[in-house]
């Protein structure tokens, strides 16, 4: 890590920012704040709801150990589970509602889908943890650590909740080891690997990526529910720096990508390109996501206007009239079909 621009850095005002977001009063307001989220990521966090109730439950039974070796922390994550479901009332004071049960301790998926938020509050608990706060794009987690000069193991390739969480435990000895030896608070340490390492690979990228010649072509519905169609309209619109959505692991930097909504209309309106080979996310629930770019909307293309194509008719997404979500991969005719209709 350079400290000269480190330095620098901490003592500007956007330093002072990012710093001051990893302090004790600001820490709760990560996990659901979109604002403060869209920082540090495209796709807002909706973890509201886990975090208080993980809160209120460690508020009320005081079961965390305040410290941890590898195999308690393994213990920890296995035992622990949250039998109080908490909503909050209009004055945003925690209820606390008997009964219903959420991460229960033999749910190690659910857990592991929820990383972001067990760890925001482990780090408030012991400072030995860190926030992982890229749980859909940890490559970002990589990529800055290894900006800062921070050589972390590769993620497992194994789906083994165990070994993904005690990955989780072996960065963070790695993380506190250059925290030790740059002399920083957690909240510096925060701050230069959310904000400071972010910034040295914003300087580093050109203004425009240049693409390979694409290797495949690929169909892919996004999810209405989401709002996914205001967000690649924005995207389209260049109000949307980045869009990352789910894909097949096979697709590559270049590919070139048909866009459908689930919602609300059924048909494909985007076209765009792979501005990275898949990336592999383990701690989400859809373990591949690529991010998009050069995205354009493009005229409708309606169920009703391939129904009877011989060649995209028996395509699945058409299939399914582009009622549910899919990522499949084009033959080279079937997208030169799509090209026609477009004409």
């Amino acid at each position: 890590m350079d400290k000269q621009l480190w330095n620098k850095y901490k003592n500007s005002s956007e330093g002072r920012y990012f710093i001051d977001l990893f302090t004790d009063d600001e820490m709760m307001g990560i996990i659901y704040s979109a604002e403060i989220c869209d920082t540090f990521c495209d796709e807002n966090y909706d973890d509201t709801f886990t975090w208080q109730m993980i809160q209120n439950r460690i508020n009320k039974d005081n079961f965390v150990p305040n410290k941890m070796n590898r195999d308690e922390f393994w213990k920890f994550i296995c035992e622990f589970d949250l039998d109080h479901y908490c909503c909050v009332d209009f004055d945003e004071n925690p209820i606390l509602i008997d009964g219903d049960k959420y991460l229960m301790a033999d749910e190690l998926e659910n857990k592991l889908y929820h990383i972001d938020s067990i760890s925001i509050f482990l780090s408030t608990v012991n400072s030995f943890f860190k926030p992982l706060l890229y749980r859909k794009r940890v490559d970002i987690t990589l990529r800055n650590s290894k900006i800062l000069g921070i050589d972390l193991p590769p993620i497992p390739s194994s789906d083994d909740y165990k070994d993904l969480f005690l990955y989780y435990y072996d960065i963070c000895e790695i993380w506190n080891e250059f925290q030790k030896k740059n002399s920083l608070t957690f909240e510096e340490f925060c701050g230069c690997l959310y904000g400071f390492a972010t910034e040295c690979y914003n300087q580093q990228q050109e203004d425009e990526t240049v693409l390979p010649d694409p290797t495949n072509y690929w169909l892919i519905g996004c999810d209405g529910e989401n709002n996914d169609y205001e967000k690649l309209e924005k995207f389209c619109s260049h109000k949307q720096n980045d869009f990352t959505c789910v894909c097949n692991e096979q697709i590559k930097q270049g590919d070139v990508i048909l866009i459908y909504v689930t919602k609300p209309y059924y048909f494909i309106h985007f076209i765009c390109r792979a501005k990275t080979d898949a990336i592999y996310t383990p701690f989400d629930k859809f373990k591949t996501r690529t991010i998009l770019c050069k995205a354009k909307k493009i005229s409708p293309i309606r169920f009703e206007d391939i129904n009877n194509n011989e060649c995209l008719m028996r395509n699945q997404a058409v299939s399914i009239k582009f009622k549910r979500k899919k990522c499949l991969q084009l033959t080279d005719n079937e997208y030169q079909e799509f090209m026609k209709i477009l004409k």
